[in-house]
C-alpha cells in the first residue's frame, strides 16, 4: 500500500464527454490483493473546493518488497474493481487507488479501458509502484494511424515486452522515439483535461524519471508514455523550442498565477525539475505554423550546457568540507553585449545525511568553491549541484557521497558524586560521543581545594571504566575533579569541574549567645561561627515560671537571630548548639536576658473641672490602667493655643489649674504619666474655650485715595482684641463742622464710601467694632477736607457768519465751583456726521472756524474744564454759511469712440448752495463745448482728427459764477480699420486644408471665412485668433472651397480679402493587416488577406509584392507579383527550401478618366518558407489512405530543417536531429504496414 501523500486533484471544471456509467475495468492475474485503499474515501473537502488526501502514516520497510500498483481515476470517471469471489467495488474519480501484491515478482496487469479512453503508466523503480492514469483519447490519435490502436478495450503494443506496461522495465531499454524530452521552464499546458491539475510531490514521483544513456553527455529525465504516435515523439524537439517561448511568458507570472506549479522528481538521489507537460497529441499538430527563433535555439544550447556540469569535487575534514565546482563555458554569442549587465552562472548546492532523505539547500550563488562547516565527524553526506543561467535551470548532478574524518571525542559532562565518607569519594560519569573512533580510556584528575590553576591537577585514574573510588583522603577536606576522554585520534576537552568534600568530626561546644539589642517585645542575639567547623546552629529559649522548659527558637546557618513576641520587662534563658555534616556539638552554657520595661499608658477621663472664665479653667484626670512595669512618678499637662503644645503643669496630683489665658480663645489640653522609663502615652486632647468680652478700640481710620468734592473712600482695620468673639459689624460716623453727627456706614466690611459732602469742607470720621457681647469704644477721629467740584456748564454760544467759508463762535465764562477753569473745549457737528467732534481747545472765549463749506449748516457747543473735571456741555447753536460757485468737477472719464469722436463723462460736483446751470468742456486750445442741460453728465465730441491726442477738462457754472476746471485727461482717437492681408494655401489633403496669410500691424484678431461649392454663398467663420496660419479639418474629398481673411484692430473689423479657391484631394484606401500564408509547398503558396472598406466612388484593387530573403539580416527587395480585386493569390514557380516575405496594399481606382489610381499603405511583411523536395518513395512503402506519406515526410523534414542553422557550434544537435528524422521515417513506414496486416 502506498502510504505517502497523494497529489492534490482539482475537479471543478472538467466534464467527461463519455457517459457517466462507463468505467475502467481492472483485473489482476496471478496477483493476490492483500490490501486496497481508495483515497476518495479519505479525501476531505478543503476551503478552495479541491479534494486533498488525508495524512497517512509512514510506510513500513517490509512493504517496499511488495508489488504495488497505483491507479489514478480522472474526474467523472468510474473504476470497477473485481475482488476475490464475486465482489465488485466501484470508485468514482477523482481518486487514487493503491493495489498491493505479496506474490513476489511483477506480474502482468490487464487493464480494460472504455471506448475512447487511453491509459498512461508511470513506474517507480525504487519503490516498485506502477501508476496508471485513465483519460479520454484525443480523436487525432486514431485519425493519424501511426500510434498503437485500441482494440477490445485492451491496451497492447506490438514489438515491446509486457514488462514496460507493468513497470517491470526501465526506459533505458526503450527506443529514443518512445522517450519524451523534458521541457525546461514552466508551461501553461496540462497533460489532463481542463480543470484537472495534479500537483506531484517529489516523494510521490520518486522513480518516475529514468536516465537516458544513449547521448553519453548528460542525464536527461524522461517520462515513459504509451499511446503516443511516432510522429509526435519525433516532433518533441520542435515542440520544446516552441514551449521555450511560452516558458518566458509564464516565468514572469509564476509568482502570481497559483495554477502554474513547480514539481520536483527524484531518481537515485538526483532531482530534476519537471514542468507540467501536455499529453494532448494535438499540441504538436497545432504548432506546424510556428517558427523557431534564434533565442529559442540559444535557450536549448544553454540548457544542455547547464546539464553537462560535472559532479563536484569534495575535500573532507572532520567537521568541514570544501566543494569545488567546475563551471560550464557559455558561448560569447549567448552573452549580452553590455558587460555591466551580463549575467553569471548561479549554482545551487543541496545536501542530505540520509540515503533517501530529503535534500536541503545550503547555498545558492555564483561561487565555485563552497565550504561546509559544523559537520558531524565520521558521518556520511550526499551533495549535488545544479547550474542556473538567468531563468534557465539545469538538472541536478549525480550525488557525491563523502564521509567526514573522525575526531577526538566530545567534551564529557562533569563527574557525578555517588558516595562520600571521611576517607574516600566515589564518582561516576557518562560516555561522550566518540566522533568515529572508539574511546580507549578516560583520564580523571583531581586537586585538593576548590580553586587552582590548570597545571596543578594530578591524575588519579586512567582506564575505560565509567566509575572510580578515590581512597585515603583527609576528613573535612574539599577536592576538585575533572574528566577527559581519549580515543585513537586524541583527547577531548576537560569536563566542567566538580567539587566534593569529605566528611569530618562534630564541632566543639560553642560560646553562649550574646545580647546585641533589647526591646520591650524582642531580643536580638548573636554568636560566632567557626570557619570549617560550624555549618548550622540551633538556638533554644526558656521562659521563667512557665514550666515548658527549653524550646527551639531558631535553626539555620545565620550568626544572629531576633526573638520576637516576648513580654516586656521579663527574663528569658537561652542556649546554643553547633552542627555540621559530621554531627552536633553539646549545648553551650545557659544565659539569661531580660526585655526592657515600657512607658505607662495614657491617663483616663481627662475633663474640665468647675466653671470656665475668660482667664482660667481647671483640669482633672485618673491614673493610667498600665504603668509599664514601674511606678508612675508624676504627671505632665500641656496646652496648645494654635502654636504648639506648651507644658503648664508637672506633679504627682491628678488635677491642675490653667490661668493667664486669653478671653474667647480655644485651647487643647492633654496629660501623660511619667516614670523612670520616660513619659508615657498622651491622653486624648480636650478642647476648652474661655468666655469672650467686648472688642477693643479700633485703630484710627485712613483715606483711600484723595477726597473728592462730594465723596471720599474711608478704610480701617479690625481691633487687635476682638474680645474672644468674632466681630459681627463695624460702625462709621461723620462729624460736621457744626458738631452735628451722622452715621455713614454699618456692616461687616472694613471700608466704605462717604457721600453727600460739600466741596472744600472739613469733616471728622470715627469707627467702632461690635461683637456678640457688645459695642467697643470709638476710634480716634480722622480730619478730612473735601475736594473742589467741576465748573458749571457755559452759556449757549453765539455765531457770526462772515463769509461762505468763515464763522466766528463766542461764549461767556461759567462758575468755576472752587477751582480755576483751565480749558474750554469747542465741538461742532457737520451735516454728514452723527456725533459732535472736537474743533478747538484753549482758554479763549472765542474761536473763528474757517474752510467751511458754502451754504452748509453747522452746530456748535462748549464745555469748561478745571482741576475737578469737565462741566456739562452748553446748549448747542446752529449757523448756516453763505452760497458760492460750484466745486471742481471730479471723476472725468474720456473714451475714444471712433477715429473722429470721443465720449466724455463726469460726476456732478457740489453746487455750493446754488444750482448748476451748465458745464463747459475744453478739449484743445480755444476749443470749448458747452452743455446747457445741467442734468446731463456726459457729452459726445465729434469732428476730431483720427489717431490724435487730446487733453480734456470740464467746468461747472451756477448763478454765483464758474467753478474750477477739473484735472486734464488725455485720450487719443482711434485709427482707421486695417486692410485685408494676403492669403495662400500651404497644404491640402482629402479632408483638410492648411492656410497662411501675411501680417498686419496693430492687428488684434484675424478671421478666416469659408464657402463650400458656391463663392456667392454666405461665408462662415472657421477660425479667429492672432496666429498667421490655421488648419481647416473635416472637409469632403474632391470639393472646391473658397477662403478669405479679414483683420481686426481697435478701430474695428477690416474688409475681407479676395476669395482663395482650394479643391481637396481624393481619399486613399486604409492600410491592411498582414496577409495570411496557407498551404506552403515546395514551389507554390496561397496568400490571402482581408478586404478593404469600400469608398464612395471608384473600386478597390489589391497590390501584392514578394521579396526573397537569403539571410535573416539581408534587406528585402519587394517586387509586385499581383494586382487585382481578389483577396487571395496563389504564388507559383517558387524555389524550394527558400524564405520569402510578402506584403499587400489596397489601391483605389477612380471612375473618372482623368483621375489616377490611389494606393494605400502596405501591410506588415509576413515571412514564410517553402518546403524542400522529398526523397523518392521506396516500392515497399505502403499507402496510407488517410494521409499521403510523402506529405508526412515533408512536414517532418520541414520541422527538422527549421531547427537547424548553419553554425559549427550546433553540430551535435544536427546529428541528433538527423537521427530523429531517420527514426521518424522508419516509424511512419513500418507501423502503418504492420497495422494493415
Amino acid at each position: 500500500m502506498d502510504h505517502r501523500a497523494s497529489p492534490t486533484v482539482s475537479s471543478s471544471s472538467y466534464t467527461d464527454s463519455t457517459p457517466s456509467d462507463q468505467h475502467l475495468d481492472v483485473g489482476v492475474e496471478s496477483c493476490r490483493t492483500s490490501h486496497m485503499s481508495s483515497e476518495s474515501s479519505n479525501n476531505t473537502q478543503s476551503e478552495d473546493g479541491h479534494l486533498r488526501a488525508a495524512h497517512q502514516p509512514d510506510q513500513p520497510e517490509h512493504t517496499l518488497q511488495r508489488q504495488e500498483h497505483v491507479i489514478t481515476v480522472m474526474s467523472n470517471e468510474q473504476l470497477k474493481i473485481h475482488l476475490k469471489g464475486d465482489t465488485v467495488r466501484h470508485v468514482t474519480g477523482p481518486a487514487n487507488v493503491t493495489m498491493v501484491s505479496n506474490s513476489g515478482p511483477h506480474t502482468p496487469l490487464h487493464i480494460h479501458a472504455p471506448q475512447g479512453h487511453i491509459v498512461q503508466q508511470v513506474y517507480d523503480e525504487s519503490s516498485g509502484i506502477s501508476r496508471f492514469i485513465l483519460r479520454p483519447q484525443h480523436p487525432s490519435m486514431n485519425q493519424r494511424g501511426t500510434g498503437p490502436s485500441v482494440s477490445g478495450h485492451r491496451i497492447h503494443h506490438d514489438g515491446y515486452s509486457s514488462s514496460y506496461l507493468n513497470g517491470g522495465g526501465s526506459s533505458q531499454h526503450l527506443p529514443l522515439s518512445l522517450q519524451q524530452q523534458q521541457y525546461t521552464g514552466y508551461s501553461t499546458q496540462h497533460p489532463y483535461p481542463a480543470g484537472f491539475q495534479p500537483q506531484y510531490h517529489h516523494h510521490l514521483m520518486h522513480g518516475a524519471v529514468h536516465h537516458m544513456v544513449h547521448n553519453g553527455n548528460q542525464n536527461n529525465n524522461h517520462i515513459l508514455q504509451h499511446g503516443v504516435s511516432a510522429e509526435d515523439r519525433v516532433l518533441s524537439h520542435h515542440h520544446r523550442s516552441v514551449q521555450g517561448h511560452r516558458d518566458k511568458q509564464v516565468h514572469s507570472r509564476r509568482h502570481k498565477d497559483p495554477d502554474i506549479i513547480m514539481q520536483h522528481c527524484y531518481t537515485n538521489g538526483s532531482s530534476a525539475e519537471v514542468n507540467e507537460r501536455s499529453l494532448d497529441l494535438n499540441s504538436c499538430s497545432s504548432s506546424t505554423d510556428s517558427h523557431e527563433t534564434s533565442s529559442e535555439e540559444e535557450r536549448r544550447i544553454v540548457l544542455e550546457l547547464l546539464c553537462s556540469v560535472p559532479v563536484p569535487e569534495v575535500k573532507v575534514e572532520s567537521r568541514r568540507a570544501v566543494i569545488h565546482i567546475t563551471a560550464p563555458d557559455i558561448p560569447d554569442s549567448l552573452l549580452s553585449s553590455d558587460e555591466a549587465v551580463c549575467p553569471e552562472i548561479q549554482f545551487q548546492l543541496q545536501y542530505t545525511d540520509k540515503k533517501d532523505g530529503p535534500y536541503k539547500v545550503v547555498y545558492e550563488g555564483d561561487a565555485t568553491t563552497i565550504e561546509m562547516q559544523d559537520l558531524k565527524p565520521a558521518t556520511g553526506y550526499y551533495v549535488r549541484i545544479c547550474a542556473i543561467f538567468e531563468d534557465i535551470r539545469g538538472n541536478y548532478t549525480e550525488p557525491v557521497i563523502f564521509e567526514t574524518l573522525p575526531s577526538p571525542p566530545d567534551k564529557p559532562l562533569k563527574p557525578k558524586l555517588v558516595q562520600t565518607t571521611k576517607s574516600f569519594i566515589s564518582l561516576k560519569w557518562n560516555a561522550p560521543a566518540d566522533n568515529g573512533s572508539k574511546i580507549t580510556h578516560y583520564l580523571l584528575e583531581y586537586y585538593k581545594g576548590e580553586q587552582l590553576p590548570q597545571s596543578a591537577y594530578s591524575t588519579c585514574y586512567k582506564g575505560n571504566k565509567k566509575e572510580f573510588k578515590i581512597n585515603k583522603l583527609l576528613p573535612s577536606q574539599c577536592y576538585t575533579f575533572r574528566l577527559s576522554a581519549v580515543n585513537g585520534i586524541g583527547s577531548s576537552e576537560y569536563s566542567d569541574e566538580t567539587v566534593v568534600c569529605t566528611k569530618g568530626v562534630p564541632p566543639p561546644i560553642p560560646n553562649p549567645p550574646h545580647l546585641s539589642e533589647s526591646t520591650t517585645s524582642s531580643l536580638l542575639l548573636t554568636w560566632i561561627k567557626r570557619p570549617g567547623v560550624d555549618r548550622e546552629f540551633v538556638l533554644q529559649q526558656e521562659e521563667e515560671n512557665t514550666g515548658h522548659g527549653f524550646i527551639a527558637a531558631y535553626t539555620g546557618p545565620e550568626v544572629s537571630y531576633r526573638v520576637d513576641h516576648l513580654q516586656k520587662s521579663t527574663a528569658y534563658k537561652f542556649r546554643l548548639q553547633a552542627a555540621n555534616d559530621d554531627g552536633k556539638s553539646s549545648w553551650s552554657t545557659v544565659v539569661t536576658h531580660r526585655t526592657r520595661a515600657d512607658v505607662a499608658t495614657s491617663p483616663c477621663k481627662l475633663t474640665v473641672k468647675g466653671k470656665v472664665t475668660s482667664r482660667m479653667f481647671r483640669l482633672s484626670w485618673e491614673p493610667p490602667v498600665e504603668d509599664g512595669g514601674v511606678d508612675v512618678e508624676s504627671y505632665v499637662a500641656q496646652l496648645d493655643s494654635g502654636q504648639g503644645y506648651i507644658q503648664v503643669y508637672e506633679g504627682p496630683v491628678c488635677e491642675c489649674s490653667c490661668a493667664n489665658l486669653l478671653p474667647g480663645f480655644t485651647y487643647k489640653a492633654r496629660v501623660a504619666a511619667k516614670s523612670v522609663v520616660g513619659v508615657g502615652q498622651w491622653s486624648e486632647s480636650v478642647e476648652v474655650t474661655t468666655r469672650p468680652v467686648v472688642p477693643g478700640q479700633c485703630c484710627k481710620p485712613w483715606l483711600h485715595g484723595k477726597a473728592k468734592a462730594h465723596v471720599l473712600h474711608l478704610k480701617w482695620a479690625p481691633p487687635e482684641n476682638t474680645g474672644g468673639a468674632p466681630i459681627r459689624t463695624f460702625r462709621a460716623q461723620l462729624v460736621n463742622a457744626d458738631n452735628t453727627v451722622r452715621q455713614v456706614y454699618q456692616g461687616p466690611a472694613t471700608d466704605c464710601m462717604v457721600a453727600g459732602l460739600s466741596p472744600g469742607r472739613s469733616y471728622l470720621l470715627q469707627v467702632q467694632a461690635v461683637n456678640e457681647v457688645g459695642v467697643g469704644e470709638w476710634s480716634e477721629p480722622l480730619e478730612v477736607i473735601s475736594g473742589p467740584g467741576v465748573p458749571e456748564p457755559p452759556t449757549q454760544p453765539k455765531c457770526l457768519v462772515k463769509s461762505p467759508h468763515v464763522v466766528v463762535v463766542s461764549w461767556l465764562a461759567p462758575c468755576n465751583n472752587g477751582a480755576k477753569i483751565t480749558e474750554y473745549k469747542l465741538e461742532w457737528l457737520k451735516p454728514d456726521q452723527q456725533e459732535y467732534i472736537l474743533l478747538s481747545s484753549g482758554t479763549e472765549l472765542e474761536f473763528t472756524a474757517k474752510s467751511l463749506l458754502a451754504n452748509t449748516e453747522y452746530s456748535f457747543r462748549v464745555q469748561a474744564v478745571n482741576s475737578s473735571g469737565h462741566s456739562p456741555y452748553s446748549l448747542p447753536v446752529t449757523a448756516l454759511t453763505l452760497p458760492t460757485s460750484p466745486s471742481a468737477v471730479h471723476h472725468v472719464k474720456v473714451t475714444a469712440v471712433s477715429a473722429n469722436s470721443i465720449m466724455v463723462s463726469w460726476k456732478a460736483p457740489d453746487n455750493n448752495g446754488c444750482e448748476i446751470t451748465q458745464y463747459n468742456i475744453e478739449y484743445g486750445k480755444n476749443m470749448l463745448q458747452s452743455v446747457t442741460d445741467s442734468c446731463l453728465t456726459e457729452a459726445l465730441i465729434e469732428d476730431l482728427n483720427p489717431d490724435t491726442l487730446y487733453r480734456v477738462r470740464v467746468q461747472a457754472v451756477n448763478s454765483v459764477g464758474a467753478g474750477a476746471f477739473s484735472s486734464p485727461v488725455k485720450v487719443s482717437t482711434l485709427s482707421l480699420p486695417p486692410s485685408p492681408p494676403n492669403i495662400e494655401c500651404s497644404g491640402v489633403t482629402y479632408n483638410s486644408v492648411k492656410l497662411k496669410w501675411s501680417e498686419v500691424d496693430k492687428c488684434h484678431r484675424y478671421t478666416i471665412w469659408m464657402c463650400r461649392g458656391d463663392p456667392a454663398a454666405v461665408p462662415q467663420s472657421v477660425y479667429q485668433g492672432v496666429a498667421q496660419f490655421c488648419k481647416v479639418s473635416k472637409l469632403q474629398e474632391c470639393t472646391p472651397y473658397y477662403f478669405s481673411v479679414s483683420a481686426t484692430n481697435a478701430a474695428g473689423d477690416g474688409s475681407p480679402s479676395l476669395p482663395l479657391t482650394v479643391v481637396t484631394t481624393r481619399t486613399p484606401p486604409h492600410s491592411l493587416k498582414a496577409p495570411t500564408v496557407k498551404e506552403a509547398g515546395e514551389d507554390c503558396c496561397t496568400i490571402s488577406w482581408q478586404s478593404a472598406k469600400t469608398m464612395l466612388t471608384g473600386s478597390i484593387e489589391y497590390r501584392l509584392q514578394l521579396s526573397e530573403q537569403e539571410h535573416s539580416n539581408s534587406p528585402l527587395d519587394y517586387k509586385q507579383v499581383y494586382q487585382g480585386s481578389g483577396t487571395s493569390y496563389t504564388l507559383s514557380q517558387l524555389s524550394p527550401g527558400t524564405s520569402y516575405s510578402v506584403r499587400v496594399c489596397a489601391v483605389r481606382v477612380c471612375t473618372e478618366a482623368s483621375a489616377d489610381t490611389i494606393a494605400g499603405a502596405y501591410s506588415p511583411g509576413v515571412l514564410f518558407h517553402t518546403s524542400k523536395p522529398a526523397p523518392a518513395p521506396t516500392p515497399t512503402q505502403p499507402t496510407d489512405t488517410t494521409r499521403p506519406v510523402n506529405s508526412q515526410l515533408a512536414i517532418f523534414r520541414e520541422r527538422v530543417m527549421r531547427a537547424i542553422q548553419p553554425d559549427e557550434a550546433k553540430q551535435p544537435y544536427l546529428v541528433m536531429a538527423a537521427l530523429l528524422f531517420v527514426v521518424g521515417i522508419v516509424m511512419a513506414v513500418v507501423i502503418p504496414y504492420l497495422l494493415s496486416l
